[in-house]
């Protein structure tokens, strides 16, 4: 992170004075570069530009906040492991099985008790202080939040004193965070729940690497099983779209900027692409497919097309005569074009379609059943 320390400084669309200027940052504004070379990438109202590295002094990064959720209520075992599914939810995993699993993990971890515990929580505080080398910083929560830098990373995340008062992790609302995080990120192990558990496999041997290694996975195994048949049960009536809608839709407005700026977010959706340089670089590259596939990326689809050519998606999967909201919808525009998104709802004639590169932007538009090509949805669906 580093602060402006000239009066003004120009951001240039290149590493040099030779570049033409792209805007200014005023003295004093806050940055974080891509790059640590001495002209600095960086990101600034809605274009990527070039700024000089020698008019900047480094500064400590400011912590990030995640608000806590507090709706929720954990005064049951019932009503813990319902603010379990809604969090699951909310950070995107949202598979039957990838919630059974975090089901499982947490009985197991809490002796069934559905409370955040400490490490060795039949132990005393003194036990602990005596056999614990990373003392005081040692497991709580719903899973084992341990040693100094994981509750300064977290600390970090969540805006809160987790490294003065570790104690903080016993919450219910910051053990929950933690718990479907840390599955969703790979933040304990470096291995994400996903890895194991996607829309194409459920692999719950394996997925217990996420936490400790394969400690005790047929145990947790079996119980992420007996999770699978309830959470079926209570997702019966939920399971009416696919679980990264809710991704795309957040995306709903990004657009493209006029004249020669560039959104570095669409800049992220073709980045998620193989398309290679300067096209991934520009928002005037047609980007309806890098934006399915960057959407899909973020709750872990594998494969994927990694195509910015929107008829790619027809060799992608399987198709599907009864699409349900989030299934990819295929569109022809000429002998070779085409156009892809995310199908909403249909009339007798028309396709409603939430995609990208639609009017320049992340939108909800209809198109003509006359132009669709066909619909697509990951295979192995029917199985799973």
């Amino acid at each position: 992170m580093f602060r402006v320390k000239a009066s003004a400084l120009n951001i240039r669309r290149g590493p040099g004075t030779q570049y033409p200027v792209a805007g200014q940052l005023p003295k004093g504004a806050l940055i974080k570069p891509v790059d640590m070379a001495g002209w600095l990438p960086v990101a600034a109202d809605g274009y990527v530009g070039w700024v000089a590295q020698q008019y900047l002094e480094e500064v400590p990064e400011p912590p990030q906040t995640t608000p806590v959720q507090t709706s929720y209520d954990f005064s049951t075992k019932e009503g813990t492991i319902a603010a379990i599914r809604a969090e699951c939810q909310k950070q995107g995993l949202g598979l039957p099985e990838q919630i059974a699993y975090v089901l499982a993990t947490v009985e197991w971890e809490t002796g069934g008790t559905f409370q955040p515990v400490r490490e060795a929580y039949w132990k005393s505080e003194e036990w602990r202080r005596q056999n614990l080398r990373y003392y005081p910083y040692y497991g709580r929560g719903y899973v084992q939040l341990t040693w100094e830098a994981n509750y300064r990373k977290y600390a970090k995340i969540m805006g809160l004193d987790l490294v003065g008062n570790p104690d903080l992790a016993l919450q219910p609302e910051v053990a929950l965070f933690i718990l479907v995080h840390g599955f969703k990120t790979g933040a304990f192990t470096g291995k994400k729940l996903e890895d194991y558990i996607n829309v194409n496999e459920a692999d719950f041997i394996q997925a217990r690497q996420c936490i400790n290694g394969l400690d005790h996975a047929k145990e947790i195994a079996a119980l992420a099983k007996k999770y699978l048949h309830t959470t079926e049960e209570a997702s019966e009536t939920e399971i009416t779209e696919w679980p990264w809608l809710k991704i795309a839709q957040q995306e709903l407005g990004v657009k493209e900027k006029s004249g020669s700026g560039t959104n570095p977010r669409i800049v992220e959706y073709l980045k998620s692409t193989s398309l290679g340089r300067p096209d991934n670089e520009k928002d005037e590259t047609p980007w309806c497919s890098a934006f399915v596939n960057w959407v899909l990326k973020q709750v872990g689809v594998e494969p994927r097309t990694n195509s910015a050519w929107a008829r790619s998606w027809l060799n992608w999967g399987v198709p599907t005569d009864e699409p349900i909201p989030g299934t990819i919808a295929v569109f022809s525009r000429g002998p070779n074009a085409g156009h892809v998104g995310f199908y909403l709802d249909e009339d007798e004639d028309r396709v409603k379609v939430l995609g990208g590169n639609q009017g320049d932007a992340v939108s909800i538009a209809w198109y003509p059943k006359t132009s669709l090509l066909g619909y697509r949805e990951p295979a192995g669906w029917q199985e799973a």
